[in-house]
């Protein structure tokens, strides 16, 4: 019997190391959340960098500038929560060019006489 207590007692004191541990990493579900997010900003805005620089895709492709444009609103949620704001402003203007990026291939691409 007092093996199986003492069992269940360090079943429970390490249960509760870990609780302690989660919630020193994470205080509050929304910094857990934000940090997510600015962790794939970073991811799709990287990905995009080597992409095209391994020749994979074309600056004006859609689905360069889309993962460049979630990427950066990623990373705008994550630096203006976190304060960043010199961050968030370039990563707001990094969004704005791949919006307009786009638009200006959809005009090329319906003006263009193979469409």
């Amino acid at each position: 019997m007092k093996q199986i207590e003492a069992a269940l007692h360090s079943i429970e004191t390490c249960s509760q190391r870990l609780i302690k541990w989660d919630t020193a990493m994470c205080e509050d579900m929304t910094k857990c959340w934000v940090e997510l997010v600015g962790w794939i900003g970073s991811f799709l805005i990287l990905g995009c960098y080597l992409a095209i620089s391994m020749g994979k895709v074309k600056g004006n492709s859609f689905w360069y500038q889309m993962f460049n444009i979630l990427g950066a609103i990623c990373l705008i949620i994550n630096t203006y929560y976190n304060r960043a704001l010199p961050a968030t402003f370039l990563n707001a203007v990094w969004a704005l060019i791949g919006v307009v990026t786009l638009i200006k291939a959809k005009k090329e691409a319906q003006s263009s006489p193979n469409s």
